[in-house]
């Protein structure tokens, strides 16, 4: 798989964090594990962001 691009592996990115996020988040019953949660998914946009602007 070629690696020039700067973007080409986004798409595994994204998909690796939203099963991360998306398993947990199905068997959350914790108001404290989704606020976790959503720090956690908080954070990994703003990585993503960053990352893509490079």
């Amino acid at each position: 798989m070629p690696n020039d691009r700067k973007g080409s592996d986004e798409p595994e990115i994204i998909q690796a964090i939203t099963a991360l996020v998306v398993v947990p988040a199905a068997n959350a019953d914790n108001a404290v594990v989704d606020v976790l949660l959503t720090i956690v998914v908080g954070c990994g946009l703003v990585v993503i962001w960053r990352w893509r602007r490079r």
